[in-house]
């Protein structure tokens, strides 16, 4: 399938089209940098505008000389370094920039359960995002709702062909849900969208866009407090500290977006069925592919329905997984 006009914006511009056009400025702003880093070190060495009086003020007062000395050896070696960040900064060259063609392909595996509409405007919002349709595919599981999910799934495969649809018989919980679409995927890599539309179109946008910068993509909530209240706030940063203790990282969040790599996802043995799933899947992760960008992204509360993070089953799932995630960093179970 051909990417067509609509697709060419499938992902952040600076990133996806054509080539950086240089500022018309910038080659006269590298001769000013290097006029400058060049005259400060020739009035230095040549002129001793600044070193000759202090020199010789240090040997008008012996005290000045334990501290002087010591700081013009620093400001020499500081000039060094300066002059070689200068030189490496003109040899800089951008890395070619990707094109639409270039994306790396993707599968968004959105687990839902009883979400109604709201997985309607997921896939919606993941539509809008225009990631280049031949490289998408769409994966709904169904965690066995006992609302109209399925059917409004069903109703939008027309409008979106690169949707399919998994139903679980029963009830498996978010965590299962999420190993059966990853078992599924077939493409190189992996994001898991929630089903409740927490994500708009442009977030989406920006985040997949960074797909194949590295091992792991982990999406992180920008101000979260304007989008969620305080209780469920104080929950999350206390969780995301609790896993930080855990593993000695020091990362923004564990319950965002991730992007994997296919392979690596795959071979992962995840034991967590509910909320804590996403924490052992990212530690797990960072343990075969430890290179990873944090991307911030901005949250939007549900318009429609309840959450089913605050339920008990829940809070025993994510004790469960920090005891999983202690078993394995602190006694070397994989």
């Amino acid at each position: 399938m051909a990417i067509d006009s609509a697709d060419s914006r499938a992902l952040p511009q600076e990133r996806y089209l054509g080539g950086l056009e240089l500022d018309p400025w910038d080659p006269l702003f590298r001769l000013l940098i290097l006029f400058g880093v060049l005259l400060a070190m020739y009035a230095s060495l040549r002129w001793q505008i600044v070193f000759k009086p202090l020199l010789h003020a240090s040997d008008s007062y012996p005290w000045m000389r334990s501290c002087l000395r010591p700081s013009l050896g620093w400001m020499a070696m500081g000039s060094v370094l300066l002059l070689f960040r200068t030189l490496f900064w003109f040899r800089y060259r951008m890395p070619p920039v990707a094109t639409p063609a270039d994306a790396p392909s993707l599968t968004v595996v959105i687990p839902a359960y009883n979400e109604g509409a709201m997985v309607a405007q997921s896939i919606d919002s993941v539509a809008a995002a225009r990631y280049p349709r031949d490289r998408l595919e769409i994966l709904v599981i169904d965690d066995g709702s006992r609302d109209n999910t399925a059917a409004l799934v069903n109703a939008n495969l027309d409008r979106f062909p690169q949707v399919r649809l998994l139903k679980n018989e029963q009830n498996m919980g978010f965590g299962w849900s999420y190993r059966r679409g990853v078992e599924a995927a077939s493409l190189a890599h992996i994001v898991m969208v929630h089903g409740d539309n927490a994500w708009g179109w442009a977030t989406l946008r920006e985040f997949f866009g960074h797909t194949g910068e590295a091992d792991v993509i982990i999406g992180f909530t920008r101000d979260m407090l304007k989008a969620r209240a305080w209780t469920r706030t104080f929950v999350s940063k206390a969780f995301t500290l609790l896993v930080n203790l855990i593993t000695w990282r020091g990362l923004k969040y564990y319950n965002g977006l991730q992007i994997h790599r296919a392979p690596i996802l795959k071979r992962l043995r995840i034991e967590s069925d509910g909320h804590g799933f996403q924490a052992e899947v990212l530690v797990k992760a960072l343990r075969l592919a430890p290179s990873y960008v944090e991307v911030p992204m901005d949250l939007i509360e549900r318009e429609k329905g309840e959450s089913k993070a605050f339920r008990v089953k829940n809070f025993v799932d994510v004790w469960r997984t920090l005891r999983r995630l202690m078993a394995l960093e602190w006694g070397g179970r994989a």
